[in-house]
């Protein structure tokens, strides 16, 4: 299993890295370090991690937009920063998930906009 624990700065001021962060779904931007020791764990694809705050111990499960990020840092999108109750500049949880092991989903509830 990989861990990592990389600094999280807040989501705006990643945004002139790339606009696409706050768009999609809970997609973030890792270092190419995280892709490399995936690789080399031989991990399967896709790629699925638990990030989550060391201090609240909330969590979330996300996939990867891109690994291009510098090392040592996540890029969050600015919803999950907020839902995760960071800090900027604080450190994150990260963690491989196994794609096998996330259960299907049985129901789907959808609301009208």
């Amino acid at each position: 299993m990989l861990t990592h624990l990389p600094s999280c700065p807040k989501s705006t001021s990643a945004m002139n890295y790339n606009t696409a962060i706050e768009v999609g779904d809970s997609l973030v931007f890792l270092p190419p370090s995280v892709l490399q020791r995936l690789t080399e764990i031989k991990a399967k694809s896709p790629y699925v991690f638990m990030i989550s705050n060391p201090s609240s111990l909330i969590k979330s499960y996300c996939g990867v937009q891109e690994f291009t990020a510098p090392e040592k840092t996540v890029y969050l999108p600015l919803w999950l920063f907020n839902y995760l109750k960071l800090n900027s500049g604080g450190n994150i949880l990260v963690q491989d998930y196994p794609f096998e092991s996330i259960s299907v989903g049985t129901f789907l509830k959808i609301r009208p906009h």
